[in-house]
């Protein structure tokens, strides 16, 4: 575990990850890929927690209600995958979704794509590791997409099907992980 630091724990990051479990406990996510716009904070997750990790240039611009996002990998592997989003942040998630403040209530479909304190990882050799993850619970709001164009999804190797359903706006919560733990062979 290290403690957090200003240069490490400030940067813009996309990810690209599913929900699993294992053996039906644990509920956490598996991240395919992580985009991040700082070297050091890839290099210590590549290395500590196993994670995949790329360096990204990123940009984030916020003027008002009105958010600009792009991305663009940098390194290891190929360069060029990216996200470039346009979008109009609205008011908090309606009443029927949230507990308070905005905050996803239990039960809703942003509770279980959100709120979520476990990670796993795997190595080349099969490894399963597992990690505790804490932060407070993500204030979140509404979004209306306006532009989007990404090729993350497709350099993992995955075909999307449809246009996004789902999409949402947190201005973001300070997250701490715990070291990972290895679980078993895979």
């Amino acid at each position: 575990w290290f403690p957090p630091l200003p240069v490490l724990s400030a940067f813009a990051e996309t990810n690209v990850r599913t929900y699993v479990h294992r053996r039906g406990e644990g509920p956490g996510v598996w991240f395919f890929s992580l985009d991040a716009a700082c070297s050091p904070a890839v290099r210590v997750a590549r290395w500590r927690w196993r994670l995949n990790y790329f360096r990204a240039a990123m940009s984030v611009v916020r003027a008002g209600n009105r958010i600009t996002y792009e991305s663009r990998r940098l390194w290891p592997g190929t360069p060029g995958a990216g996200t470039s989003i346009e979008a109009e942040i609205g008011p908090p998630i309606p009443a029927a979704e949230r507990a308070e403040e905005g905050r996803a209530a239990p039960g809703t479909l942003a509770h279980f794509l959100i709120e979520r304190y476990i990670l796993y990882a795997g190595t080349p050799g099969g490894r399963l590791f597992r990690g505790q993850v804490h932060h407070p619970r993500y204030p979140l709001r509404e979004v209306r997409l306006e532009r989007m164009h990404e090729t993350l999804v497709a350099s993992n190797g995955i075909s999307p099907v449809a246009e996004p359903e789902h999409a949402i706006f947190s201005d973001g919560v300070n997250v701490e992980v715990f070291p990972l733990r290895a679980l078993e062979t895979i």
